[in-house]
């Protein structure tokens, strides 16, 4: 009903008892369904009836069932009697006989409170006749005991006199959020720090359930945590999520506590609410930022592992190229050689330009990893393209993927390292090929062109099922791999060659599905 909502909007304004007793009547009323209102306790003994101190709207029909006898308590279809004696709300629709104005079909009965347990009711007679469903009973009980809580709530409030007043403007100077709902969950009070935190002003939200605030997967939780409060347990410190009238998702702290009347019935939930948000997205950068100074103190420790091995590698690799080099020598001076000496001599020729090749690149990453200064050379970018493509695909177990290639070649030669510009190629074509191998579809490829600025571009794109959100935005980090036994390092060291040549590298979705990974070079 839009009655309590009103209802409950006064509970925390109003300047002292006739004037909230009344403004809750005339709050009730403005419901178009609703014909009166009355409000009546008792004159000391309950059999000695009840005293009518407020009304609104037509004064007879609710006024009549407060200005009781002793009698008319007892009588068993008496539903002001009923009320007060199981403590839950009574409907009684009128027989026509009582239907004295013409307008009142039926009347709500809410059993109340006033101080050392003092028994009262509010009357509110309808224009309608009410029926009620199992369910539609059980929400009707449960708002005309959140409206009976607030009612106790607010005389908890003007018994504290004097220090009600300093505590409520240290309430409402709070930064905090700080809110007292019913024991069913209405807000029946909202600080300046609950509009500052929420956006909602207080006519906005009192009235309403706390759990408007709550996202959907979370409207449980409120249920939860107000069973623990009513059972006497303090709320400290309870972490979560609500949204902002903007449709912001805030991070919150909670500490809720249950509020006593003067004879220590719990008649209501204190709620602090801190808005987190902030600090714990300061929390995670912090823990972001901790993991990057790990990463770079790995890869550090990486570098200083590779340039050793690059060091302790150089030697039997030059000894293996002056092996591969005299067996060269020794089959081309043999007179009359066979066809199979033949063949051997041409694959000692290629393992040694091979040894070369690798003895190269060591030498090359050595350089890199001890920040030396690269060594450019102009070249055609086609052919370095291609060498390293060749390089690439060497065991690689390609029979079953497509591989294209569309290589310009009447581009102007470019100053690069050749050896770390093809390292990136072969990496970026090793990757493509390992993702390939697993997708129903498998096409790579590699394309060289320029663009109208005289940029030089690489791509390599594949058909495979694309880089997946959570690693895309952190490609090019150290370590940044969704690979099971990969060490993501590969694309963080081409990002840093490419990068050294005063160009760029990204990845971009491939229209047609899969992944394309592209890179630009100055030309000069």
């Amino acid at each position: 009903m839009l009655a309590f909502g009103r209802a409950a909007q006064v509970i925390i304004t109003a300047r002292d008892d006739a004037d909230f007793y009344n403004r809750v009547c005339r709050a009730i009323v403005l419901d178009p369904m609703v014909v009166s209102a009355a409000i009546g306790f008792a004159r000391g003994a309950l059999d000695a009836g009840l005293e009518i101190i407020a009304t609104a709207g037509l004064e007879t029909p609710a006024a009549m069932f407060h200005d009781l006898s002793a009698q008319d308590l007892d009588r068993r279809d008496c539903p002001v009697a009923k009320a007060l004696r199981d403590g839950k709300a009574r409907i009684r629709n009128f027989p026509t006989a009582m239907i004295q104005d013409g307008v009142a079909k039926a009347a709500i009965v809410i059993p109340i409170q006033r101080d050392a347990g003092e028994q009262g009711a509010l009357t509110i007679t309808m224009a309608t006749a009410l029926t009620f469903s199992n369910d539609e009973s059980r929400a009707f009980q449960s708002q005309c005991h959140g409206l009976a809580s607030g009612i106790a709530f607010y005389r908890l409030r003007e018994k504290s006199g004097p220090m009600r007043a300093r505590l409520a403007a240290i309430v409402e100077s709070s930064s905090d959020a700080i809110i007292s709902v019913t024991l069913d969950g209405i807000i029946i009070s909202w600080n300046g720090g609950a509009e500052s935190i929420y956006g909602y002003t207080a006519d906005e939200a009192i009235g309403r359930s706390i759990s408007f605030l709550a996202p959907v997967r979370r409207k449980a939780e409120i249920a939860n945590l107000n069973r623990r409060v009513i059972n006497g347990e303090h709320v400290t410190h309870c972490e979560t999520k609500r949204v902002a009238k903007d449709g912001r998702t805030l991070d919150i702290s909670l500490t809720l506590s249950p509020i006593r009347d003067h004879g220590g019935a719990i008649v209501g939930i204190s709620i602090i609410a801190q808005d987190v948000t902030s600090r714990l997205a300061t929390e995670r950068q912090v823990r972001e930022l901790t993991a990057e100074i790990i990463h770079l103190s790995r890869l550090r420790e990486v570098g200083q592992f590779a340039a050793f091995v690059a060091h302790e590698l150089n030697q039997p690799l030059s000894a293996l190229m002056n092996y591969l080099e005299a067996a060269r020598y020794a089959f081309a001076a043999a007179k009359g050689a066979t066809k199979s000496q033949q063949l051997g001599l041409d694959l000692l020729e290629r393992a040694s330009g091979q040894t070369e090749r690798a003895a190269e690149i060591i030498r090359r990453l050595r350089g890199l990893v001890e920040k030396r200064p690269v060594e450019r050379a102009s070249h055609q970018l086609c052919n370095v393209v291609e060498d390293a493509c060749a390089l690439a695909l060497i065991g690689a177990n390609v029979d079953n993927i497509e591989i294209e290639t569309d290589f310009d070649e009447g581009l102007p030669p470019i100053n690069v390292d050749k050896i770390q510009i093809q390292q990136v190629v072969v990496n970026l074509v090793r990757n493509a090929v390992d993702v390939l191998k697993k997708a129903p579809r498998r096409l790579l490829k590699i394309e060289v062109h320029a663009d109208p600025d005289g940029l030089q571009h690489v791509l390599v794109t594949d058909s495979g099922p694309g880089v997946s959100p959570e690693v895309a935005d952190r490609l090019f980090q150290p370590f940044a791999t969704s690979k099971a036994d990969g060490m993501g390092l590969g694309l963080s060291i081409s990002h840093s060659i490419i990068e050294s040549h005063g160009g760029s590298i990204w990845h971009e979705p491939n229209p047609d599905g899969g992944a394309r990974f592209r890179f630009s070079l100055p030309a000069g």
